[in-house]
C-alpha cells in the first residue's frame, strides 16, 4: 500500500451487497472504506483509497449492483426537478 498506493483489497473485488472496489480516473474507490472502526485490525487507516461516493453524488458508478442503480433514480427522483 505504501510503495505501489494500491488498496488493500484489490479492483473489482466483490463484498456483500455486490458493491466493488472501483478505479474511477486514477482515485480508487472502496465501498466498506467507513466500516474501517468496526473491525480492530483494519488496515483501512493506511490505505490510499477513498469512500466510494453515494450514488450520482460525482458521476454514476461503474457496473454498479442492483441496489446502488435504485439509489441513483431514487435521488435523481427525490432531488432533482424535471418538469421544469
Amino acid at each position: 500500500m505504501f510503495v505501489q498506493g494500491l488498496p488493500g483489497h484489490p479492483v473489482g473485488m466483490s463484498f456483500p451487497g455486490g458493491d466493488t472496489v472501483e478505479v474511477i480516473d486514477g482515485a480508487y474507490y472502496c465501498p466498506v472504506r467507513e466500516k474501517a472502526n468496526d473491525v480492530d485490525a483494519a488496515l483501512c487507516p493506511f490505505c490510499p483509497a477513498l469512500q466510494t461516493p453515494e450514488v450520482g453524488y460525482l458521476k454514476p458508478p461503474l457496473n454498479a449492483s442492483a441496489h446502488r442503480k435504485q439509489e441513483f433514480i431514487r435521488n435523481c427522483y427525490d432531488y432533482h426537478n424535471f418538469n421544469g
